[in-house]
């Protein structure tokens, strides 16, 4: 015969129908809005074509670097972009100093009366440094679809922002316009 009581058992299966509850929570409270925000990351494309005003649309996903546009004929070329971006900007400073003050009081107490000056000198020293980030980038990519033979070139300066343009052009010889 166990030799087990009843009651811890229970308390056995209580735990672990919490530890089950609270997994489940943790994935609806933390995983999930942040599949939401990782996905959520792809901006919209317009393609346009210069001589006959035709309008292709796209997208691209930062995190992924997956880029896409949508033919008239609704094929989807896809692609992975690359991205260069132009140096970030560096600098530092230093600077030295004196510091000098005086001041001059009087102090009564009782009957005694006095007058005082102080002259007290300090030196300082700094040291700064500067980072500007969000230069352009050049972007590229080559888009194609296995079921087709038309292939599309991207490439588009891009700002800070995720906004740019640029210029797409197909095999078949198809100039577009980019913006996004």
């Amino acid at each position: 015969m166990n030799n087990i009581p009843l009651f811890s058992v229970e308390i056995g299966r209580i735990e672990t129908l919490f530890i089950k509850e609270f997994n489940m929570k943790f994935l609806k409270i933390l995983v999930l809005p942040l599949i939401i925000f990782l996905s959520a990351c792809d901006y919209d494309v317009e393609l346009i074509d210069f001589e006959s005003g035709e309008t292709l649309k796209g997208g691209f996903n930062i995190n992924s670097r997956l880029t896409w546009v949508e033919l008239k004929d609704g094929t989807r070329l896809e692609g992975k972009y690359v991205e260069i971006r132009n140096n970030d900007s560096f600098s530092f400073g230093n600077s030295t100093g004196t510091l000098t003050g005086s001041t001059t009081g009087s102090i009564f107490s009782g009957s005694k009366f006095g007058t005082f000056n102080s002259l007290s000198t300090s030196s300082l020293n700094t040291f700064s440094t500067s980072t500007t980030i969000g230069n352009t980038s050049i972007g590229y990519a080559i888009l194609r679809n296995p079921d087709t033979k038309v292939m599309m070139e991207v490439v588009v300066i891009a700002n800070l922002d995720n906004s740019g343009m640029g210029e797409a052009r197909t095999n078949d010889g198809k100039t577009y316009k980019v913006m996004f």
